[in-house]
């Protein structure tokens, strides 16, 4: 994961005690699958988080924010069970953008009783039980994108 020197400096500096805050406010451990609005909505802790990352000083420097991928990428490595990856390979197995990803996944997962949750995990092997349902749903997706000829 590549992260510009601008926006490394931004999150280190001004913007690590309000980075800090938002992330102490998702929780850790809790599945996307059982994610309310509250968690995931567009006033959630990890909403803010996301524009935070993103967003805050681009007009002004060139760099200080952080592309989607990454910004996904970060997300997901600090909640994995709560925050997919979203990258362009995703993006063109599941048909969906960004935007609204979070919530139409968690439906995804909540479908037929949460079929597509039990799938991923048990195809899964057993070496594999301690990485989360998102982690695994991410690689299934990779390595059917790449199979497909997906953008990296």
């Amino acid at each position: 994961m590549n992260v510009p020197a601008q926006a490394a400096i931004r999150l280190l500096g001004r913007d690590r005690d309000e980075c800090s805050q938002l992330f102490a406010e998702i929780p850790m451990g809790v599945e996307l699958a059982d994610a309310d609005d509250a968690l995931i909505g567009p006033d959630s802790a990890a909403a803010q988080l996301w524009k935070l990352l993103r967003f805050r000083g681009r007009s002004a420097r060139k760099g200080a924010g952080l592309g989607q991928t990454t910004t996904s990428k970060l997300l997901a490595r600090k909640r994995p069970h709560l925050l997919p990856v979203w990258d362009s390979v995703v993006i063109g197995v599941t048909g969906q953008p960004h935007k609204g990803s979070w919530h139409w996944l968690r439906d995804q997962l909540r479908a037929d009783d949460r079929a597509l949750a039990h799938w991923v995990r048990n195809a899964a092997p057993p070496e594999l039980n301690d990485i989360s349902t998102l982690r695994l749903l991410d690689i299934l997706l990779w390595m059917t994108g790449k199979q497909k000829g997906a953008n990296v």
